[in-house]
């Protein structure tokens, strides 16, 4: 997971974007998986445009290190929650990667997908 405007992610300045609207803008992040863009992360961590390919185990591949990387933005402390409302414009439940975040440790709300940074006690 980079920021959009990190000079590691290729995409805006060498490469087309994959979809209209996305831009490098502060905030914003993508998840590239094996150097191809798989996720853009707008600012504010609530709303994602994914790619996935067609064909399988690909997809499943791909979902999975979306998820993995996501996690880990709470996990290595980076930031106390994460909230995902929206994937390509609908609700995170309804998206192919909500069993993935399921699976890396996120917990569906009324709101979206949820992880918060556990408390040592």
């Amino acid at each position: 997971m980079l920021a959009a405007t990190d000079p590691a992610n290729p995409y805006g300045a060498l490469v087309k974007w994959s979809a209209a609207g996305l831009t490098r803008r502060v905030g914003a992040s993508v998840i590239l998986v094996n150097g191809m863009l798989a996720c853009y992360v707008a600012r504010g961590d609530k709303e994602l445009k994914v790619f996935l390919p067609e064909d399988e185990p690909s997809r499943s591949m791909v979902a999975k290190e979306i998820a993995r990387a996501l996690a880990n933005v709470v996990m290595s402390g980076t930031r106390r929650a994460l909230l995902i409302t929206e994937v390509d414009d609908q609700p995170v439940a309804h998206s192919a990667i909500a069993p993935f975040l399921a699976e890396a440790g996120f917990v569906a709300t009324s709101m979206g997908y949820q992880m918060r940074a556990r408390s040592l006690s």
